[in-house]
């Protein structure tokens, strides 16, 4: 068992609204599990706590009062550690964290050279939030819902700009500085800004980044993501053969998908964070059970093998719980998997039918349906 120490968490953040409470996460692969909470009184706040083990551990906080939730803070914790944390206003991304962490003066030196445009950013989101929830009311007039929209497109215009100048900052920071586990962070999240923006100049200046990381970087899981990102594999399309792989059970067995040739098969993508992923489940069991002679169904999950094998067994699936521990850079990457859940049906054939990605009431059903009639 490895060895558990406290670690201190003070904050002192001004011009707060009174009642603004924050919310304390543990990073677990890419779920974030809540661990403390604390309203600020007196513009101050405060976590104390124990560490899982003896080295550095990733966690998260935001702040949220009514409608206005802000962006997360990244803090890292290990034994013994006292953080001290200020900030002014709920612009939560970057406030000061004042740290002996090696891994969290990281985060602070890059994400400080974009401030800027973080603070613009988060303003813009702040924004945005409450135009769409004026949107939801059902309050406004056509006219009042054009103006509207029309600020929408004006802050989303503006937002771009804002990430691109980011992107540029952080990116120009990190040359020349220590790679470490916060800075392989910081790299895929740009990755991620410059695809989700369509950015190619972003793209280019951390690509440019990646390609000069030693390969005990790359080889990481960060960094696979990252190479999948600025690289992208060629994606199987409608009627090519299906991309197999090695995908391991619960259990260690391991499957293919060319054992399941003659039947169709319905992967499904998906994670425990993933809100309507677990949603999906529920209708997922219905349609394993009205085509149980004719579809195989594999949830391909894109957790760590630690999280899948402990969270996943929690939700009855009754068909095949696979991972090819990959995450994202693996076979999952073959179909262009971005949003989750995501769904991809193969023929009998073992060619690709369809795709599709999200979930709302029925939608599986009604997709499966589309392609598999009354088989």
């Amino acid at each position: 068992m490895q060895a558990q120490g406290i670690y201190v968490i003070d904050g002192t953040i001004k011009n707060v609204p009174e009642g603004t409470f924050v919310q304390l996460f543990r990073n677990i692969g890419d779920i974030l599990k809540a661990v403390d909470g604390d309203t600020i009184t007196d513009n101050r706040f405060r976590f104390s706590g124990e560490t899982t083990g003896n080295g550095v551990e990733p966690m998260t906080l935001f702040a949220m009062k009514g409608d206005t939730v802000s962006m997360i803070l990244d803090v890292y914790v290990r034994p013994g550690s006292h953080i001290n944390i200020s900030g002014d206003g709920m612009l939560a991304y970057t406030w000061n964290v004042e740290s002996d962490i090696p891994e969290q003066q990281t985060r602070q030196k890059i994400v400080m050279a974009a401030r800027k445009w973080w603070d613009r950013i988060q303003l813009i989101d702040i924004h945005v939030d409450a135009l769409r929830s004026m949107m939801r009311s059902g309050t406004l007039v056509d006219k009042d819902k054009a103006a509207v929209k029309a600020e929408l497109d004006s802050l989303n215009k503006d937002k771009y700009m804002a990430v691109d100048s980011v992107i540029m900052a952080e990116t120009a920071v990190m040359d020349g500085m220590d790679v470490d586990d916060a800075w392989m962070e910081e790299l895929n999240g740009n990755a991620i800004f410059a695809k989700s923006y369509d950015n190619e100049k972003g793209m280019n200046a951390v690509r440019e980044l990646y390609d000069r990381l030693p390969d005990k970087w790359k080889n990481t899981m960060t960094g696979s993501e990252i190479g999948i990102t600025v690289y992208p594999p060629k994606e199987i399309a409608k009627g090519e053969a299906t991309a197999d792989g090695d995908l391991f059970g619960i259990d260690g067995g391991v499957h293919h998908l060319a054992d399941f040739k003659g039947k169709y098969i319905l992967l499904d993508f998906w994670s425990i964070g993933c809100g309507p992923c677990l949603q999906a489940i529920p209708e997922m069991k219905e349609v394993a059970e009205a085509y149980k002679d004719s579809l195989v169904i594999f949830s391909l999950s894109l957790d760590t093998k630690e999280i899948w094998k402990q969270e996943s067994p929690k939700h009855g699936m009754t068909w095949y719980n696979l991972n090819d521990l990959k995450g994202r850079s693996g076979i999952a990457a073959k179909y262009g998997v971005w949003g989750i859940p995501h769904y991809v049906l193969v023929s009998p054939q073992g060619t690709m039918t369809a795709q599709w990605s999200g979930y709302s009431k029925g939608n599986l059903k009604e997709n499966v349906k589309k392609h598999l009639g009354g088989r």
